[in-house]
């Protein structure tokens, strides 16, 4: 069966699972997806002992429709995606940032479908630029299978959707790489003992050029990382990682919303950081299996 084989009578069964709220829409009239989407009254959330008023963070998940395996946009879906553009374009959601994230269901491996489903994000974003939607208002992101809409039936195609959720203006600016719990959570942990490394013959290095260090840094600041590989070998591109804090968070996949990695490097425009001391763990191989490995600390004033 096609993964993108979505017909009436299994939408039907779906229903007899998930309740309507909760089913991904197969069809959604700019009114309704205004509707979905559109801010409400910010609730109270009491942090630290303090109250402070917290927007609600709004979502709706559509069925998109890829060719099986790809990334590939079918034709079918594209008056839904139209609606979705009108309506963030619209009044009430004119001023609104967006997460369009891809979902797959639990077929093949977790890496595959992670992949598959940042690119079908990254498609949808592309398909809302061409109808002038503003780049900054858009970010990609992919889940894999990690949070099944049905987790009793993980293959189910219910499980297959782009969800759109709204960003508050903490989300929006934290987007691109970590957020303040996460830098927290770091800064807070305590000094992991590790082993020191021990050079390998002709590994390439990599060199961070921006931001300029060991100062304070501004946010949003860009990031530009060279590579320098040691002749005849070359970097593996797909190599590239990026681990964030003492706990070491993978955050490529962010870092890839916003940026392509190349054989020569990685070059990002504006990446937004919260205000405080971040630790990052940069690491990539050479086609002869040898691994570069730099970290970088600085502070976000």
């Amino acid at each position: 069966m096609k993964r993108s084989a979505i017909v009436p009578f299994a939408l039907a069964l779906a229903s007899l699972h998930l309740p309507l709220s909760a089913q991904p829409l197969s069809k959604a009239s700019v009114a309704d997806i205004e509707q979905q989407l559109a801010p409400t009254a910010p609730v109270a959330r009491s942090l630290n002992g303090t109250r402070n008023l917290v927007p609600v963070v709004r979502s709706i998940d559509l069925v998109i429709q890829f060719d099986s395996g790809k990334a590939s946009l079918q034709d079918k879906s594209k008056p839904l995606l139209d609606n979705l553009a009108q309506a963030m374009k619209g009044e009430r959601l004119k001023e609104v940032k967006f997460k369009i994230e891809g979902h797959t269901d639990a077929q093949g491996s977790a890496n595959l479908n992670d992949k598959l489903s940042l690119e079908r994000a990254q498609t949808v974003v592309q398909f809302l630029q061409q109808k002038q939607i503003a780049p900054d208002r858009l970010m990609a992101e992919g889940k894999g299978f990690r949070e099944l809409l049905v987790p009793d039936r993980p293959q189910a195609m219910e499980n297959r959707r782009v969800r759109i959720t709204t960003l508050n203006s903490d989300d929006a600016q934290t987007a691109y790489l970590v957020s303040p719990a996460e830098m927290q959570a770091s800064n807070s942990a305590p000094l992991r003992l590790s082993a020191k490394a021990v050079p390998v013959k002709d590994a390439p290095a990599i060199q961070v050029t921006a931001p300029v260090l060991p100062g304070p840094v501004k946010s949003p600041t860009p990031i530009t990382v060279k590579f320098l590989p040691t002749a005849p070998s070359n970097i593996k591109p797909d190599s590239f990682r990026v681990l964030y804090g003492s706990f070491e968070i993978d955050i490529t996949k962010r870092l890839l919303n916003v940026a392509k990695v190349t054989e020569q490097g990685v070059q990002v425009s504006e990446a937004a950081l919260p205000s405080g001391k971040h630790k990052l763990l940069l690491e990539v191989e050479d086609t002869a299996g040898r691994k570069a490995s730099r970290l970088v600390e600085f502070e976000v004033n």
